[in-house]
């Protein structure tokens, strides 16, 4: 990977054990310098007190993270994290997702969904099984200047040696399955090779590609399950965005359009 500033990354934390994945995973991703992450830990139940801080650093210590910056927030947990993810000018914001009893999951998710929707910045949602750096990525390419940035940011994301694979989804439905690339607008096949150049891999990695006759949720999560996928990466402004977000068994990445 050809060296790049490392990412302002807001890491939003309740204290659970997921959110702790995703302090884990983010510490994996500063010490490769990836990243530069600062805490939010927001309660929704009660004040935030300042006598708290050294209980959560001394968490974050022990989950591999160093001396980060830590901001403590009472109130709505979507709410507060928008707030800092916009006034902070954060590149990312990563947080856990849970999956424990189904209405505490869900009532999660829709947290979540609630920051992909309004956030300034891209969301990295980190499952709680994932230990290490992903080691596949899926990216639904649709050729857009969002879905190319999510392919960008995901290279940002991926462990050495693993691999990419750019989803080419939305063709359109009346053609041939074998005709679309060469109706897609500017997306023809003689782009690819160019847009994977342009990619920031990391040293070992690889690229391949697959197209995808449909690009409903259920395609994409199916994808994620028969390659074993660690991380989906998908445009915010798709119809499947919040789909994949309520269904998605992997850690997500939500990436929406550049600001002005």
């Amino acid at each position: 990977m050809t060296a790049q500033p490392p990412l302002p990354t807001l890491v939003a934390t309740d204290e659970s054990e997921s959110a702790r994945t995703a302090i884990r995973i983010a510490a994996a991703l500063a010490a490769c310098g990836r990243i530069t992450p600062e805490v939010i830990v927001v309660d929704s139940a009660r004040t935030v007190g300042t006598d708290r801080r050294e209980a959560v650093a001394a968490t974050l210590r022990g989950d591999g993270a160093g001396d980060w910056p830590v901001r403590l927030r009472s109130g709505d947990p979507a709410e507060r994290i928008i707030e800092d993810a916009t006034t902070g000018q954060f590149a990312l914001i990563m947080l856990g997702l849970r999956e424990d009893a189904a209405l505490e999951r869900a009532l999660h998710r829709e947290t979540t969904i609630k920051v992909t929707r309004n956030s300034p910045a891209p969301v990295f949602g980190v499952a709680h099984w994932l230990h290490h750096l992903p080691r596949r990525i899926l990216v639904a390419l649709d050729f857009s200047q969002t879905s190319e940035r999510a392919a960008t940011l995901a290279c940002r994301l991926l462990g050495d040696g693993g691999t990419l694979t750019l989803v080419l989804t939305d063709p359109p439905r009346e053609d041939p399955p074998l005709a679309w690339a060469r109706a897609f607008g500017s997306g023809t096949p003689e782009e690819i090779p160019a847009l994977i150049n342009r990619l920031p891999l990391p040293p070992g990695a690889q690229v391949d590609t697959l197209p995808l006759a449909d690009s409903p949720a259920t395609d994409l999560l199916d994808l994620v399950d028969l390659m074993s996928a660690d991380v989906l990466a998908v445009p915010r402004e798709t119809r499947i965005a919040d789909d994949v977000i309520r269904d998605a068994r992997c850690s997500m990445l939500i990436v929406p359009a550049s600001r002005p």
